[in-house]
């Protein structure tokens, strides 16, 4: 999640975002569970999966968390918890507060208190056993250590927007990428292992050599960052990253979550053949991880590689999906404009409503100008500000950045009821489940179920 300002320079975006950066781990894939776990119980297995060092440096059980099961939120080992926290007598240092804390929106690290603070919504870890959910707090606490000891692993989210999912022959060398990453994982020889890793290193390279500087850095850096922390999660859990790889591999709007995945296969693969490679990422002997890498499988004596059977397989493969991902685009507006119920749409081009917060792994770039937003997003203004939670939205950008040069037009679609209405102090009021906006200067006009808010300098 992240909250920025707006600005017309994309290096004045750049840090405004890495100055709020959070980040969420699968909340694209979680739903709400009947069978919630106990916090305690988290915490007590976090700490037995812990034992063992996890990374050079990292201490988890010196990193405050906060865990919300459905009901309260429980907030461990933290130095100041902020007011609406109360202490319980047993055990110690740990404070309760009734309902889901307001700041945290997903598994990711929050600042309460003034304190960097992993969280987690248990609630979202639908079938997941007691090991794996104490490993995705280990994620979490893991992305606290690096802002706090490596603040420059960090990608530039900005480029996540117009990154070039449409090029074709880019996702061919990706599709053949993550499958040599994948073969060299499932190898039986070190022989053939060192073979398919050499030839992924190869593709990426030529890849790299047509992909621009500003998207190889934010590849670089995510697998980098969400990369190692996803390793620290799989090692923490016991599982094999080659069992939890989809089947027909990522689609090309995965980018973020294909990251996710290439840093962690090559993590495992360091630490299958080079046990104490952790050292030189910790040390910063190396600024990527695929660099690293790269020094270690770049060249291999046997040759193996895909026939032209199967690159031609992957190209076909890669033009078809392309084509589904336009495709999707479009159904996927037309069924959220179509839904039925109320509507509302803040209008604000004098003023454009800069991103306060939002989830980068729900998210759907529509066109040039319009995102999707599947579960959370927040903007501000002078004027005011509004939140969507678990709902979703459609945020029209007002500059060449379809969102960190402000958002002109916000739309939220399948009210099933009348959105409440209330006017206090200059500030108009709209709320519904997971919709709340405040403005002030505000214009209100009703069309049958269209709630129009139009911002007015």
């Amino acid at each position: 999640m992240i909250n920025i300002r707006n600005s017309g320079e994309v290096k004045v975006m750049r840090v405004k975002a890495l100055v709020i950066f959070f980040i969420f781990c699968f909340t694209n894939t979680l739903t709400a569970s009947e069978n919630i776990l106990d916090s305690f119980e988290v915490i007590k297995e976090a700490e037995r999966l812990s034992v063992k060092q996890l990374w050079p440096g990292y201490d988890p059980s010196a990193i405050p968390s906060a865990l919300y099961d459905g009901k309260k939120t429980y907030l461990f080992n933290h130095p100041q918890p902020p007011e609406g926290f109360h202490k319980l007598d047993q055990p110690e240092n740990v404070w309760v507060y009734e309902g889901r804390y307001p700041v945290i929106v997903g598994h990711s690290m929050f600042d309460i208190g003034g304190a960097l603070t992993a969280g987690v919504l248990l609630d979202l870890l639908q079938n997941s056993t007691l090991t794996e959910a104490a490993a995705v707090l280990l994620h979490e606490k893991f992305h606290v250590f690096q802002m706090t000891h490596h603040p420059n692993w960090m990608p530039n989210v900005v480029d996540q927007f117009t990154y070039p999912l449409q090029d074709i022959d880019q996702y061919t060398l990706v599709r053949l990428e993550v499958e040599a990453l994948r073969r060299t994982l499932r190898s039986k020889t070190k022989e053939e292992r060192a073979c398919w890793a050499s030839t992924a290193v190869q593709l990426r390279e030529l890849r790299f050599a047509e992909l621009g500087d500003r998207f190889v850095a934010y590849e670089r850096g995510n697998e980098l960052l969400e990369g190692l922390a996803m390793n620290i999660e799989f090692t923490a859990a016991g599982k094999n990253p080659v069992d939890s790889l989809p089947e027909g591999g990522f689609g090309p709007e995965d980018l973020r979550l294909r990251t996710y995945y290439t840093g962690q296969m090559m993590a495992a693969l360091l630490s299958q053949c080079y046990p104490g490679w952790e050292n030189e990422i910790e040390t910063e002997r190396y600024k990527y991880l695929d660099q690293l890498f790269k020094d270690k499988f770049g060249e291999a004596k046997d040759i193996c590689g895909f026939s032209e059977k199967e690159k031609t397989s992957a190209l076909e493969e890669a033009e078809a999906a392309v084509e589904n991902l336009m495709k999707k685009r479009s159904e996927m507006k037309k069924s959220f404009l179509s839904q039925e119920g109320y509507v509302v749409v803040i209008t604000s081009e004098k003023a454009p409503l800069q991103p306060a917060g939002f989830d980068p792994m729900n998210l759907t770039s529509l066109s040039e100008k319009e995102i999707l937003h599947h579960r959370f997003l927040k903007l501000k203004n002078s004027l005011g500000s509004v939140e969507v939670m678990d709902r979703k939205s459609l945020s029209e950008g007002c500059g060449e950045h379809p969102l960190f040069n402000g958002v002109c037009k916000l739309t939220v679609t399948g009210f099933s009821s009348k959105p409440s209405l209330s006017e206090s102090e200059g500030k108009v009021f709209v709320k519904s489940e997971g919709f709340s906006a405040e403005f002030k200067n505000a214009q209100l006009e009703i069309t049958d179920k269209v709630m129009n808010l139009i911002l007015t300098d």
